[in-house]
């Protein structure tokens, strides 16, 4: 709710609003009431701040295009909710250690092979589990709730312009929270890239090529150059994108990117497999299905402290949280069902049709 819309439900001036956001008043118990009432939020929710900060993060700095404010509002509170909920489980658990290094001073790709040999993986071979990796090395990751519901009305969130973001916590806790309703390897290359910030932008400096040197991270982590090399040979054509694709789990387009910038191909062979990749209706929903890895550490956690509470009753009230909230939380982190692209199958074998020029 915007500031005017919050305040017409609980019968007050904006101002007042704008003067408790800001701490220049404390609300009295009766605007506490009809706070509750309006948001459906318990009071101690509202009494009890957080001792930590939550910054904006890669949020901050990132150049998003169409990013509206309410937007980058909203993906950061729902972020931040999350973690407090992980935050507050954590404390009746053993959690992993963080496991991630900083390393503002090293090259992208160096720096991301350190941090595949840091996260228990080989020099070379492709990235499994990379969700189930990154939580047990200590990164928070959460999937952000698309619509949220409470008792009396629906409201989307809307974030569709949000892929991905990540923070550190006190400078000792990783954050990477992901927008979950994008195609598998849409969500894989915005870990990688969220991953990449984290290790190289941290702190974080005007002068430096940011998102540049993200992209550059999350490619060599996904995707090492040796293998690369080794495995995309010429000619390149839509049928081999689509086999590495399946094999490494980064999308075709990504993969046909990165051949160009390799000099593995041409900038004409570029330009004439990015146009069939049109033609197929691909560049917006590519063949090649990579299915989705939801984060699990909320719900095993919650499982661990809650053993008798399937229905996130108790949780809900000792964290000062509703339960249509902590459901709703709950359930943005799992993988939704995606469909297959008509005819991929028929289209990708018939190599005829796919062979690139000269």
């Amino acid at each position: 709710m915007t500031q005017g819309e919050l305040a017409e439900k609980c019968d007050v001036a904006q101002a007042t609003v704008a003067m408790i956001e800001r701490d220049a008043l404390m609300p009295s118990p009766d605007f506490l009431r009809r706070l509750t009432r309006a948001t459906s939020f318990p009071a101690e929710f509202f009494m009890n701040a957080p001792d930590w900060e939550f910054p904006l993060g890669s949020l901050s700095y990132r150049k998003f295009s169409k990013l509206r404010a309410a937007e980058r509002t909203k993906s950061h509170r729902l972020a931040q909710q999350s973690f407090e909920l992980y935050e507050f489980l954590a404390a009746r658990l053993k959690t992993p250690r963080v496991a991630l290094g900083k390393m503002p001073t090293e090259q992208p790709q160096e720096a991301a092979r350190l941090t595949r040999t840091l996260l228990g993986l080989s020099a070379t071979g492709p990235v499994r589990g990379l969700v189930s990796r990154l939580e047990r090395s200590g990164i928070r990751v959460f999937f952000l709730p698309e619509v949220i519901e409470d008792p009396d009305h629906e409201s989307r969130t809307e974030i569709e312009n949000v892929d991905g973001f990540s923070i550190w916590v006190e400078g000792a806790k990783p954050v990477i929270a992901v927008n979950g309703s994008r195609p598998g390897d849409r969500i894989r290359l915005t870990l990688a890239h969220e991953l990449g910030h984290l290790v190289l932008h941290y702190p974080f400096h005007a002068e430096q090529d940011i998102e540049r040197e993200a992209y550059l991270f999350g490619a060599e982590f996904l995707f090492p150059e040796e293998s690369f090399r080794a495995e995309l040979h010429r000619p390149v054509t839509l049928a081999k994108l689509a086999e590495l694709k399946a094999r490494w789990g980064v999308s075709m387009s990504a993969i046909l990117y990165r051949a160009r910038e390799l000099d593995i191909v041409s900038d004409r062979q570029h330009k004439y497999l990015r146009m069939h990749l049109g033609k197929r209706g691909w560049t917006k929903c590519e063949p090649v299905d990579i299915p989705i890895e939801a984060p699990r550490a909320l719900h095993y956690m919650a499982d661990l402290a809650y053993r008798d509470d399937r229905s996130h009753r108790a949780l809900a009230d000792d964290a000062h949280l509703p339960l249509f909230w902590i459901n709703r939380i709950f359930s943005a982190q799992a993988a939704p069902r995606r469909t297959e692209v008509p005819g991929q199958v028929v289209s990708l074998t018939d190599r005829r049709k796919n062979r690139s020029r000269p």
